[in-house]
């Protein structure tokens, strides 16, 4: 599958910022979990990366919620 090994050299080379009209790796992310929902799973071996990346680019939520 072309689309795939596209998609797992995009991941193995951190280009997922560069690699897309959006500039963001968060499309990229959103690729490789539709393939895997939809039963696909030759991305396994880039899934601990690609869970990494979200995370460390997680942020705090924007709202502190109050204390009662």
């Amino acid at each position: 599958m072309p689309l795939i090994a596209y998609l797992l050299r995009i991941i193995a080379e951190n280009n997922e910022p560069d690699c897309d009209l959006y500039r963001d790796p968060f499309f990229v992310y959103y690729f490789f979990t539709r393939n895997y929902y939809a039963g696909i799973t030759n991305p396994e071996p880039r899934r601990e990366p690609i869970i990494s990346s979200i995370l460390a680019q997680a942020r705090p939520p924007l709202v502190a919620w109050a204390k009662p």
